[in-house]
């Protein structure tokens, strides 16, 4: 067995490892998938919408300028990993 094997297996069984593993491609999933996931254009406004808590039409509410947060969350997650 090569050492690079050895290593690949430990990595397995350490718990921690594969949490941050699954993260990780969570992140890059979302980062990939981020048309299809976002509500709303990150960019596009409403102002008589701003600061809305969270809800069903906005998960993470509304900035300032009435942009949901959590479009711009998931577009972010991809300028993130560049």
């Amino acid at each position: 067995m090569t050492n690079g094997s050895k290593l690949f297996k430990s990595l397995l069984k350490n718990k921690n490892c594969m949490i941050g593993l699954i993260m990780i491609l969570i992140l890059i999933l979302v980062a990939l998938l981020d048309d299809a996931i976002a509500i709303s254009d990150y960019d596009m406004g409403n102002i008589a919408q701003r600061y809305l808590p969270p809800g069903a039409g906005h998960p993470f509410g509304t900035d300032e300028m009435g942009r949901d947060v959590f479009s711009r969350t998931i577009f972010g997650t991809g300028l993130a990993l560049r």
